[in-house]
């Protein structure tokens, strides 16, 4: 299990240059920085894209309006190579909600738009939840690294026997931690359905994170991180079962990613629990949602995504 130490102020920094825009023109804004999604270096991370568009949106709405509803459409990849202007259009603000509308633009062309809906706090009219899952903590897990380092040594020592698909995927992830800077710790709360290593059926997939350094005591950036993360394993959810028995897929894509947020009282380098389920795929395309609990057991953001899945040779029904 990973030991957590103190973040140097640099460290603590890191998170904040994401959200560093150039201001181009009004409600236009330039993000230089950038970075590729796990296992690919071609394409951009499209959680970073889709919470620099709330922080752009952001900076045209009064302080007291909090983003409930985001809902987005990944429409070109993107190249981490080059910035992406962010503009924002303001469509509606009225006394209890405001909306905007934000286009990532790349070499002039449209990647990525989303649709932002912003709320006054109120107090309910009614009030429930859902219970959270009940799953071991964090403290008593392995980090998704942590499980690639020792199933990578038991395949080495002749413990484990591990497909080859999976076997290069946990390579390539011990890869890039070691050569880039993580923003989130994500510890599964089991690595063999994790990795795809035992036969499974569609199932519900656990998952603790946080930002592995202290954070300052800006709700919007906890609120930016959060948005970050959501697109982390929402498409795994509906694959890795299918690569469980075989599946082999060479293409995977999101086309949209939509988050609610229920109570925006929370903070990103606090553990989380995500709770992750694909309930059907037809047609190419699968779709997935998430739910993301606070520790103290607070239902604070839901989120959905269809994806589009290919394999050139392998068919895959469960």
């Amino acid at each position: 299990m990973s030991t957590e130490t103190g973040a140097s102020n640099e460290q603590e920094q890191k998170p904040f240059k994401f959200f560093e825009f150039e201001s181009l023109d009004s409600d236009v804004y330039r993000a230089h920085h950038l970075r590729s999604g796990s296992g690919t270096h071609k394409a951009a991370y499209g959680g970073l894209l889709f919470s620099q568009a709330l922080a752009a949106a952001e900076k045209t709405v009064p302080s007291e309006f909090i983003p409930n509803a985001l809902h987005s459409m990944f429409l070109l990849s993107v190249t981490p190579e080059r910035p992406v202007d962010y503009k924002v259009r303001r469509l509606r603000d009225g006394r209890s909600f405001c909306t905007r509308v934000v286009d990532a633009e790349q070499d002039g062309k449209v990647a990525f738009t989303c649709q932002i809906s912003f709320h006054i706090k109120e107090e309910g009219a009614v009030s429930h939840s859902r219970r959270m899952p009940d799953v071991p903590p964090p403290e008593e897990l392995l980090s998704d690294v942590e499980g690639c380092r020792l199933f990578i040594q038991e395949e080495k020592d002749a413990k484990r026997e591990i497909p080859k698909m999976q076997l290069i995927r946990m390579i390539q992830r011990v890869e890039e931690i070691e050569g880039m800077e993580t923003l989130f710790e994500m510890r599964p709360t089991d690595l063999d359905a994790y990795f795809a290593l035992k036969p499974m059926v569609m199932q519900t997939f656990y998952f603790w994170f946080k930002c592995p350094r202290n954070l300052p005591d800006d709700p919007a950036l906890h609120r930016w991180l959060a948005c970050y993360i959501t697109d982390s394993t929402l498409v795994s959810a509906a694959y890795r079962p299918h690569v469980s028995r075989g599946f082999v897929p060479s293409m995977m894509f999101s086309l949209d990613h939509n988050v609610w947020i229920h109570d925006a009282d929370f903070r990103a380098d606090d553990w989380m629990l995500y709770e992750v389920s694909s309930s059907v795929a037809k047609n190419g395309r699968a779709f997935a949602n998430a739910n993301f609990w606070t520790r103290d057991g607070r239902l604070v953001m839901s989120t959905t995504q269809e994806c589009l899945i290919r394999s050139r040779n392998s068919v895959s029904r469960i």
